[in-house]
């Protein structure tokens, strides 16, 4: 499958979780505590890029406490829908695990310490 642009049929599409919305192409960053009183986690806006060059925006959950440890995925797809990567999901839009994985993203925001983000601000 050859390497698609999603960002702009997807710009401005909206997703919401626990209650947060978030925008495709935004810059949101929803952070806050886990009931553990330790851990720290966070939503935040990114820009992906899929294994085969695919480029789409997403909404990544990292756990800021464990430098920036990342725990979901969410991507906004042209069809309108969002993809969860998940155990038992389909992959989004036809694509196969190769087109898929390894993506790499840009997130909104800073964290304290994010050993995965390179110098460029995409992830290694």
């Amino acid at each position: 499958m050859k390497p698609t642009d999603w960002r702009p049929i997807t710009k401005g599409n909206t997703l919401t979780i626990d209650g947060v919305k978030f925008t495709a192409g935004g810059r949101k960053v929803h952070t806050y505590d886990d009931d553990d009183g330790y851990s720290v986690w966070s939503e935040r806006c990114c820009d992906v890029v899929l294994a085969d060059g695919t480029k789409c925006y997403g909404v990544l959950t990292f756990c800021d406490t464990d430098s920036g440890e990342l725990w979901g995925t969410y991507l906004f797809t042209p069809d309108g829908g969002i993809w969860t990567q998940g155990v038992g999901e389909p992959l989004p839009m036809g694509k196969s695990k190769g087109d898929v994985f390894p993506y790499r993203y840009r997130y909104a925001g800073r964290m304290r310490e994010d050993h995965h983000i390179g110098e460029d601000g995409w992830s290694r």
